[in-house]
C-alpha cells in the first residue's frame, strides 16, 4: 500500500472525528485554558464546573457524554490503524501532518464560518464516506474502531424523531447542499492527487 492510499484511509476516520468534537454538546472543556489572563481563566473553570455540576446530576447527559467518550475513542484509535507500525516514527509524524492539513481544509470552512451549523459537515462527511464505500475506494469493517463509532453517530445525522414539518424540509435543504459540497470536496482532493480515480458523484 502506498503513502497516498495510507492517507485516503485515513482521511474519512480524522473528518468524522471532527465532525464528533465540533458537533457535541456533551464534551469537556479544553485541557487548560486557551485565555490566560485571570479573567480567562475564571471563565474556564466556571466552565468545568459547570460541567461537572451537569455530569453529576443530570442522567440524560451522563448518557450522552459516555457514548460521547466512547465513540471518540474509537475513532482515536481508528485515526492511527492505516499508519501504526508501518513507517519509522519520523515518517509517520510527517503522514499524519499531511492528513491534519487537507483534513483542516476540507473541514475549516464549516466549523469555522459565522454560523455553523454542524450537522452540515456531519451529513457531508456521511456522503464522502458512503462514495468512498460504494466505490470500493475504501471497506469499513462493521467490527472495527471506525465500524463500531459510526454505529453510534449515524443515527444523529438523521432527522430528529418528533421533528416538525419545517425541521424536515430544513433537513432536506441541507441534504442537498451537502452533496454539492461532496462534489467540491472530492474534485479539490483529485487536484491533490487523492482518489484520481473514482468517478465523481451525479448531482441530486
Amino acid at each position: 500500500m502506498t503513502d497516498t492510499q495510507r492517507v485516503e484511509l485515513s482521511l474519512p476516520v480524522h473528518i468524522m472525528l471532527s465532525v464528533l468534537v465540533s458537533g457535541a454538546n456533551c464534551a469537556e472543556p479544553a485541557g487548560r485554558p486557551t485565555d490566560i489572563s485571570p479573567a480567562g481563566v475564571e471563565n474556564w473553570k466556571a466552565q468545568w464546573h459547570q460541567f461537572n455540576e451537569r455530569l453529576g446530576k443530570d442522567p440524560i447527559f451522563q448518557k450522552s457524554y459516555q457514548t460521547f467518550r466512547k465513540t471518540r475513542e474509537l475513532l482515536v484509535a481508528a485515526c492511527s490503524e492505516a499508519l501504526a507500525g508501518v513507517y519509522p516514527e519520523k515518517k509517520e509524524m510527517s503522514l499524519l501532518r499531511r492528513i491534519e492539513r487537507i483534513h483542516t481544509e476540507i473541514v475549516e470552512p464549516y466549523v469555522k464560518a459565522d454560523n455553523p451549523d454542524p450537522r452540515k459537515i456531519g451529513i457531508i462527511a456521511f456522503y464522502l464516506l458512503q462514495h468512498l464505500v460504494e466505490t470500493r475506494t475504501i471497506i469499513v469493517p462493521e467490527d472495527s474502531s471506525f465500524g463500531k463509532a459510526l454505529e453510534f453517530m449515524l443515527p444523529a445525522l438523521s432527522p430528529w424523531e418528533g421533528s416538525t414539518e419545517q425541521e424536515i424540509q430544513d433537513y432536506e435543504a441541507l441534504n442537498r447542499s451537502a452533496q454539492k459540497q461532496v462534489r467540491k470536496i472530492l474534485l479539490h482532493l483529485q487536484q491533490e492527487g487523492y482518489y484520481k480515480y473514482i468517478p465523481i458523484p451525479l448531482a441530486a
